[in-house]
């Protein structure tokens, strides 16, 4: 917490690539125990810390490094200012020290900030009170132009210029193509209808009397059958005269 990666590899260097003073701690495996252990020597004039692939531990500053009795080494260079980059040392990572969560400025500024800031002082002091205008002219309550045409005091209504005509003005502009007979045309039928009405004639002719089948078989004069018996007794003569008995 605390630092940022600079470069992929090589030690940390300033914007003229000059190597930092730094304090020195070997056996130190990850790079943040590195920052704990750089953390412990103070931050005002840090700018980062290194961490080889050998277990070295490496604090940078800005000017004099300062002597840590349990250090392995300090060594002082020439660097200053913040971290611009790294050189070509192989098996370095370097790692720019950021504090209260800003990066600290790259390159160096050109001149040393002021103590405060400076704010110019207004060339006019304010009222105590806004100022309101008076308008230069009062409203009036009237207009101040009259109207350049006075309205009537009743609507003027004109009288027609010509009378209105019973039958049109003009005639039509198109004659019709035919004129209307004087009385409808009926037109003649195709066919003339007969004075009578046609019967068809039958397909043959009636005879002149109807024809009458003979009989299969002739009559014969002679009966085919012997008469009943005669009568068993005589006749029965009643005493009244006119009448005889049957059977």
């Amino acid at each position: 917490s605390g630092y940022e990666g600079v470069g992929s590899d090589g030690e940390c260097t300033d914007a003229n690539s000059m190597l930092y003073s730094f304090v020195q701690y070997s056996g130190v495996a990850a790079p943040n125990t590195c920052a704990s252990r750089c953390s412990e020597l103070g931050l005002s004039n840090q700018v980062g810390l290194g961490s080889s692939a050998e277990n070295i531990c490496r604090c940078y500053f800005d000017g004099t490094a300062p002597e840590v009795a349990v250090a392995d080494q300090t060594s002082q260079n020439s660097g200053s200012g913040p971290i611009a980059g790294v050189n070509d040392s192989s098996g370095w990572q370097c790692y720019r020290l950021v504090i209260a969560g800003t990066i600290s400025p790259t390159p160096s500024p050109s001149s040393s900030p002021t103590a405060r800031p400076t704010t110019d002082n207004p060339s006019v002091s304010p009222s105590a009170s806004p100022v309101t205008l008076s308008p230069s002219t009062s409203p009036t309550s009237s207009p101040s132009l009259k109207p350049s045409v006075s309205p009537s005091a009743s609507p003027v209504t004109s009288d027609p210029t010509t009378s209105p005509t019973s039958s049109p003005s003009s005639k039509p502009t198109n004659a019709p193509s035919v004129s209307p007979s004087a009385s409808p045309v009926t037109s003649s039928p195709t066919t003339r209808p007969t004075e009578k009405p046609t019967t068809n004639s039958p397909s043959s002719s009636p005879s002149s009397r109807p024809t009458t089948g003979s009989p299969s078989i002739s009559p014969s004069r002679n009966p085919t059958a012997n008469p009943s018996p005669f009568p068993s007794s005589s006749p029965t003569v009643h005493p009244f005269s006119g009448y005889e008995g049957v059977g």
